[in-house]
């Protein structure tokens, strides 16, 4: 006995006519998708995203683990705090003895250090500034932002897994509000091809 032919699931696209061009073709954004990749490595601790998602530029993406710069940026805010206490009586001391100078009171030599002293504690206290100022911005770059107004098209991280700095992009974002058609041409066919011919797609195993 033969065994029965099963047919396919979809029959075969047809063309209108014969002389049609036939090249396989695939639907994406007229701008290059973005690869959205992270400044620093480190633990992700919270995926803000899911495909298909609309984002705006600016919005989180991803989120590494940012526990360890929180507990150094508490340690340099009670540093700025105790520098400029230090600041303060330093300061102060130096502007009484400065009224006191023409007094006698006090040696040029004395008021000198006094205000040295000052101007050091402001610079100490400009320095803990500084060193705050420096973990803020390493803590906004764990958090990993869109630079675009965008659809998400891929998500390929999850909380837990470790995200190193310039490797595979965890995100990828494209632009699909336009898309193009691109083909693939054989090239014996390149000589019948010119610009402005009208075109017909289907979808794969659509009939034409």
């Amino acid at each position: 006995t033969e065994t029965p032919t099963t047919p396919p699931a979809y029959p075969p696209a047809t063309r209108d006519k014969d002389g049609l061009i036939a090249a396989a073709g695939l639907v994406e954004a007229v701008a290059e998708n973005t690869q959205l990749g992270s400044p620093t490595s480190g633990t992700v601790l919270k995926v803000h995203v899911k495909v298909w998602d609309q984002v705006k530029a600016g919005d989180p993406i991803i989120t590494l683990d940012d526990r360890d710069l929180i507990a150094q940026l508490q340690v340099q805010l009670a540093s700025v705090t105790a520098a400029e206490a230090t600041a303060e009586r330093a300061e102060d001391a130096a502007q009484r003895w400065t009224g006191l100078k023409d007094s006698g009171a006090v040696s040029a030599g004395d008021l000198l250090g006094y205000q040295v002293t000052a101007k050091e504690a402001r610079a100490r206290v400009a320095l803990a500034k500084a060193q705050v100022a420096q973990t803020k911005v390493m803590l906004d770059r764990l958090v990993v932002r869109s630079p675009i107004d965008a659809t998400v098209l891929q998500v390929s991280v999850r909380v837990g897994e470790f995200v190193a700095a310039g490797l595979k992009a965890p995100v990828v974002l494209g632009d699909i509000s336009r898309l193009q058609i691109r083909c693939d041409l054989d090239e014996q066919l390149a000589p019948r091809m010119s610009a402005g011919l009208s075109a017909k797609g289907y979808l794969k195993g659509e009939s034409g």
